[in-house]
């Protein structure tokens, strides 16, 4: 359901943003000039400048913004597949260890009695 939901809205902003650049592209076909040094002014010094019909800014920034959501979705898939695996390993490996009588697999917390007991002193 969330799934659904979430490709729902997503496809409506998508479209909203659609709706709004092309008539944007449209009328906006006029040069404009990105400068790199916003405080240049400040010095008086010449700053590095690029001259752009509008509509290629507007859609180099959203085939940017597009290929950095791509990227970090990407990062969040890989990493809840590697954690996928690290859980679907620990569970076996307890299984296993279950099957031998061995004690189960240690975590990475100690356990409760062990942490209220006194420290042995080596006299």
């Amino acid at each position: 359901m969330w799934t659904f939901l979430a490709k729902l809205i997503s496809r409506i902003i998508f479209i909203a943003l659609v709706a709004l650049l092309i008539p944007l592209a449209v009328q906006n076909r006029q040069p404009v000039t990105l400068y790199y040094d916003p405080l240049a002014w400040m010095d008086g010094a010449e700053s590095a400048s690029l001259t752009l019909p509008l509509f290629l800014i507007l859609l180099i920034i959203a085939v940017f913004g597009f290929v950095v959501g791509w990227i970090v979705s990407a990062a969040v898939y890989f990493k809840r597949q590697s954690e996928k695996k690290y859980e679907a390993w620990r569970s076996a490996r307890g299984a296993q260890a279950a099957t031998k009588n061995q004690p189960p697999v240690m975590t990475h917390l100690p356990d409760a009695p062990a942490m209220l007991e006194e420290p042995k002193s080596h006299n």
